[in-house]
């Protein structure tokens, strides 16, 4: 999956693209690898991460258990 606009890189990146504490909310949407501890740096105090997905994705089981 690529996207279509904005930043093509993995998540392992996201900090190298985005400065700490600059980020106010996040939508994942159906995640498809471990991206929590990859973005905690970027988000602000208060940071919304809003998590969609499928109980059989098993990033997503992980983080509803």
């Amino acid at each position: 999956m690529e996207a279509n606009i904005g930043i093509r890189d993995g998540v392992a990146n996201f900090s190298k693209h985005f400065a700490p504490e600059s980020i106010d909310a996040v939508q994942v949407n159906n995640p498809r690898a471990e991206f929590l501890t990859e973005i905690n740096t970027s988000l602000r105090l208060g940071a919304v991460v809003s998590i969609r997905g499928t109980y059989s994705n098993p990033f997503f089981r992980k983080i509803w258990t």
